[in-house]
């Protein structure tokens, strides 16, 4: 049997619980409840290594003449949640500082509609990439004026290449100037005039998979665009 560990304290115990019980792997799944050992096995190598896996593991375990006591169960799920919680925090703000690196200023074009008409064709033909135009990193360092003006020409220019319309999305109605990770957008007027700001999201990317090909261009957010 190849050597088990776990950084979880749900997984510590289980590790400990098949050791003590001095039985193989497959015999200590027979043993709580397993006909098929090697699911067991599978499912106990998903708690051991992510600290999270199907309830219905611990539930056989815990009825089971191997069974720990249950304030130790209790004391590992618990102690074994509050770790995991703190991953995804950790996790989630690593994300944002990521996301907050990255970030760039832009504008974005508003879509009439909500959905796209065809989800398939709007991924392939670059989502909202089309009436998505990247800006100046100093942007917001720019004299008003200038600032004002290359807004208005980004604007007016991306309106006309487009002829006013999205891909399967309607009409572009405005377009937001999202100038700075985590600010409210400011809402232009397609001839780049400002409106104040909005609560709004950019659309997000996402990827499509068509005979598996992915395809990296689908925007499936842009309903989150709201005024």
């Amino acid at each position: 049997m190849k050597p088990r560990f776990s950084s979880y304290p749900i997984g510590e115990l289980l590790i400990r619980l098949l050791v003590d019980s001095g039985l193989s792997l497959p015999d200590f799944m027979h043993a709580i409840g397993y006909g098929n050992s090697a699911k067991g096995i599978a499912t106990l190598d998903h708690w051991l290594q992510t600290g999270s896996g199907n309830p219905l593991f611990l539930e056989r375990l815990a009825s089971s003449p191997l069974a720990p006591e249950p304030a130790a169960l209790r004391s590992a799920i618990a102690a074994t949640t509050a770790i995991l919680r703190d991953e995804r925090r950790t996790e989630k703000q690593r994300r944002i500082e990521e996301e907050k690196r990255a970030f760039y200023p832009f504008v974005q074009g508003i879509a009439e509609l909500s959905r796209p008409t065809s989800i398939t064709m709007f991924a392939v033909t670059g989502g909202p990439s089309r009436y998505t135009v990247r800006l100046p990193q100093d942007i917001l360092s720019w004299p008003d004026d200038a600032r004002e003006e290359l807004l208005r020409d980004t604007i007016s220019r991306n309106y006309a290449d487009n002829g006013g319309r999205t891909l399967f999305m309607g009409k572009i109605t405005g377009y937001l100037f999202f100038r700075e990770f985590g600010a409210r957008p400011i809402s232009y007027t397609v001839d780049g005039i400002a409106r104040g700001e909005l609560d709004a999201r950019p659309a997000g990317e996402a990827t499509l998979t068509i005979n598996g090909r992915t395809i990296p261009h689908g925007i499936f957010a842009l309903g989150s665009l709201r005024p």
